[in-house]
């Protein structure tokens, strides 16, 4: 194939790239254009399968450590974050290369539970141990135990803060571009109320397992914390409620990304011809009614997403 062919096409028989539009895994540059070198031989579609094999391979392996030295402690929300997220790993990698409805069923229903829990997780126990500094070098060898600094350090890092890196690294990779495919084809697909709820439930989703952690456990005893459990609940909401906002406004940020020929042929199944190359934009209702094609899109996180719910069905959006 020509330059800046890419990998997954390929070995493609039409079922890897239809209904998407190549151009979201295949950069058309020549190679001596790039600034990567290795971009000659991968594209973020081949990085995305490597990344979640890598990302797979490590989730397994903490897995089995934990349970092996007797370190996974249920009593600790941190590991049902760490457990979600190898299960939705496990899932993901098989899915990439599936694609269609498995892809689809992660990219929904999944990835907006585990990119919320693995976020809060991360800035929450930077407010723990805030609070109670004492939490981090409790067992350690300054509070008497046989347990390095060094040791907490990177299970502190590789329990709380690596899930949101890998997350930020596939969202870069291209899985964002894919979640936003797969929620752009549904949107127009769904009516009103469907959006409506669908968006309800990719902000408040990542709160039902820290509910049902929080029925059975006493975050202010395990954690050390003092603040009456009103503010404790009150605080995780607000934060997890923030940080869905901002996936979900990046996730509809291109409800009004202008469509080629080559994506529209794309979206029905074709390859498109890169020599006719016309624009076309989607419509998108403001104030009830359908803007103008060229029209402004809206300038704030909840306009964006306001318009992505409210945005009348397209007839090339990706059926899925």
């Amino acid at each position: 194939m020509g330059n800046g062919s890419s990998w997954a096409l390929a070995f493609d028989d039409g079922s890897w790239s239809r209904g998407r539009p190549a151009s979201l895994y295949d950069d058309t540059r020549p190679p001596e254009q790039l600034n990567l070198w290795f971009w000659r031989y991968l594209n973020r579609w081949s990085l995305l399968l490597a990344w979640t094999l890598a990302s797979l391979l490590w989730q397994l392996a903490l897995e089995l450590y934990l349970l092996i030295s007797g370190h996974s402690n249920v009593e600790h929300f941190t590991y049902w974050s760490t457990f979600m997220f190898t299960v939705v790993t496990t899932l993901l990698f098989p899915a990439l290369v599936v694609r269609r409805g498995m892809l689809t069923f992660v990219l929904l229903w999944l990835l907006p539970i585990v990119m919320g829990v693995s976020l809060f997780v991360a800035i929450a126990i930077v407010v723990i141990i805030q609070q109670n500094a004492e939490a981090f070098i409790m067992g350690t060898v300054c509070d008497g135990g046989t347990t390095s600094m060094s040791t907490v350090h990177t299970g502190d890092f590789a329990l709380h803060q690596l899930l949101p890196l890998q997350v930020f690294v596939w969202l870069s990779c291209g899985l964002l571009d894919e979640a936003r495919d797969v929620l752009r084809g549904r949107f127009a697909q769904w009516s009103l109320p469907l959006r409506v709820l669908y968006s309800c439930y990719f902000l408040l989703s990542p709160l039902v397992p820290l509910v049902i952690w929080g029925s059975i456990y006493d975050a202010r005893q395990i954690y050390y914390i003092s603040w009456p459990t009103w503010l404790l609940w009150f605080l995780s909401v607000l934060l997890m409620l923030f940080i869905q906002l901002n996936f979900l406004w990046f996730f509809t940020l291109d409800a009004r990304r202008k469509l080629t020929v080559d994506d529209v042929a794309a979206l029905r199944g074709g390859r498109g011809d890169g020599r006719q190359r016309a624009e076309t934009e989607m419509l998108v209702p403001a104030g009830g009614g359908q803007a103008e094609a060229g029209g402004e899109p809206p300038a704030t996180a909840a306009g964006h997403i306001a318009a992505a719910i409210g945005h009348a069905a397209f007839d090339d959006a990706l059926v899925l």
